[in-house]
């Protein structure tokens, strides 16, 4: 399942163009870079992520739709020959009132949360 994830992540970013971009930006585009070894996927961001491609400068989804963000959130993308890798970092300073309840579907949209969307067409 996260191999079939990460390939599908790896062609949508595979159509972009270098750059840090804006997430608000209508077009935001960017290339992530080839890095030599898998990146360990334990919540750390280790040496390997600060040379990927960097995003920001997110907008709110629900319910605010389009708004910019209250609190600064960063993506960073990196691939290998086979991988796709994207990581967040989410600065929230009320982590203490961070909602993530598990719920049936479609109910994470009442919680926050940072999603990856692949529109393929």
């Amino acid at each position: 399942m996260r191999r079939s994830v990460v390939t599908c992540l790896w062609g949508a970013v595979c159509l972009l163009h270098p750059g840090t971009v804006s997430a608000t930006n209508p077009d935001p585009s960017l290339q992530p870079p080839r890095i030599d070894a898998a990146i360990t996927i334990d919540g750390q961001l280790e040496d390997a992520w600060w040379d990927a491609a960097h995003f920001d400068g997110f907008s709110e989804f629900m319910p605010n739709h389009g708004v910019p963000a209250q609190v600064p959130t960063e993506g960073y993308v990196a691939h290998t020959d086979t991988d796709l890798y994207v990581a967040f970092i989410c600065h929230d300073p009320q982590i203490d009132r961070l909602r993530a309840s598990m719920t049936d579907r479609d109910g994470i949209y009442r919680d926050d949360f940072v999603g990856v969307v692949i529109d393929t067409y």
